[in-house]
């Protein structure tokens, strides 16, 4: 169980329903003064059509705490309280904060355990009748966005941002730069959007190599999975309040990422063994060799229960998830906003895969935008679609373009590292 086959590549209330209901209602009556307004005629005789009005969807209520996820199981509460837990732990010239480990212990590996509540992502997109615009019409005046600013930065100021909300550890901390500009900025007009982006594509993903001793390896990847809960509470309250935006849908594109990552940070807890590999985290602190030998006992519990057993299962539930993910992003996102950038990641993890027959059928509808994440390999896929035979020369065209991109990811990654003073096996 739980071992590394070497042909896997690494990588509430009765008062919340009565509100929706009273909503749901007005909405409703809301609909009926749009149509009772409305002329039914127009000069020169006929009858001018209405178009279809669209529905305005109301995502369900969110119990507090939830942060976008199913319950936590029975089982959880019998794991917790974590009795006389570590703080602080230092090897090998690493210093390390087993806190937040400790704190977020059940939910280390939201992904799979409890599991996304993935209804609560997927609610109306912007494009849909808003109530109060629809009233503020009827009175004639002027709609306001909920959103009250709208962000302009020149490139150096974006940049700065950026910078300033880059860490190697405490991401979720480093990441409030950035998350105080979303809670005051429109959410599809002006740089919020494309800050996003930038903080997706240069602070997300970061290569960490794990040489010598396994003992900083583990931890750092605990460490990073303690952050991942607090960025989906973020993620699924943000796209609640701000459906079907580009802000949004970039923030469900960072979710897709930290999925990508969580797979690694769970891999590295159940296929350790404590027994040989943190022999450094026993002779130095017992409390911290207890808790990890407390965690892999959960998460394994966990997992086994689910039917994933295995280093295969576990990173094809994380697949299920991330298409899951995209296909959400798919559904919402404003004017096929990102939509090639879904289009190759979806197709990328079923290439991976081997089932050629869905990666194509996705990749076939890009449409690569200059400013997208993926614009090049997206380009160099829709090119070779074009010519499409599948053919062993098609599929190594099709494979030197997903190298290419992840090796011009490692390369700029490991220079983005350097830029702040680390190198890849530093923390």
């Amino acid at each position: 169980m739980f071992s590394t086959p070497a042909a896997v590549p690494p990588i509430r209330r009765q008062v919340a329903a009565f509100a929706g209901s009273a909503l749901a209602h007005g909405v409703g009556f809301a609909l009926l003064l749009v149509a009772m307004s409305e002329p039914s005629a127009v000069r020169g005789g006929g009858t001018r059509p209405r178009p279809p009005l669209e529905v305005f969807a109301v995502s369900p209520p969110e119990p507090a705490g939830s942060a976008g996820l199913q319950p936590l199981p029975a089982e959880a509460e019998a794991f917790l309280p974590i009795t006389d837990p570590p703080s602080d732990l230092s090897i090998a010239r690493l210093s390390l904060n087993l806190q937040k480990i400790s704190a977020h212990a059940t939910l280390l590996f939201p992904f799979v355990t409890p599991g996304l509540a993935l209804e609560r992502f997927l609610v109306a997109p912007s494009h849909s009748l808003n109530v109060s615009s629809v009233l503020a019409s009827l009175n004639g005046q002027r709609a306001v966005s909920r959103d009250e600013g709208i962000l302009n930065l020149d490139a150096t100021a974006r940049q700065a941002l950026i910078d300033r909300a880059w860490s190697r550890r405490d991401r979720w901390q480093a990441f409030q730069a950035i998350a105080g500009a979303a809670a005051s900025s429109d959410a599809n007009h002006g740089d919020l959007p494309a800050i996003l982006q930038m903080y997706r594509e240069q602070n997300g993903l970061q290569p960490y190599v794990d040489r010598g001793v396994k003992d900083p390896s583990f931890w750092v990847y605990l460490g990073l999975a303690a952050d991942h809960i607090d960025f989906v509470d973020f993620i699924s309250r943000y796209v609640r309040d701000h459906p079907g935006t580009k802000s949004s849908t970039e923030l469900m594109l960072l979710l897709d990422a930290i999925a990508l990552g969580s797979v690694e940070d769970l891999l590295a807890l159940m296929t350790i063994d404590p027994r040989r590999d943190l022999q450094v985290t026993l002779r130095t602190d017992l409390r911290a060799y207890a808790l990890a030998v407390k965690l892999q006992d959960y998460y394994k519990d966990a997992l086994t229960r689910k039917g994933l057993t295995t280093e295969v299962a576990i990173r094809a539930s994380y697949d299920r998830i991330r298409l899951a993910i995209l296909d959400i992003v798919l559904r919402t996102t404003p004017d096929n906003y990102r939509a090639s950038d879904v289009r190759f990641l979806m197709g990328e993890i079923y290439w991976r895969q081997g089932n050629r027959q869905d990666a194509i059928r996705v990749w076939s509808q890009l449409a690569p935008d200059p400013a997208d994440t993926y614009g090049i390999p997206s380009t160099r896929i829709a090119n070779r679609l074009k010519v499409f035979a599948d053919s062993p020369a098609d599929h190594a065209e099709i494979d030197r373009a997903l190298a290419s991109e992840r090796s011009r990811w490692r390369a700029f990654s490991y220079e983005r590292l350097k830029g702040f003073g680390y190198r890849s096996d530093s923390y």
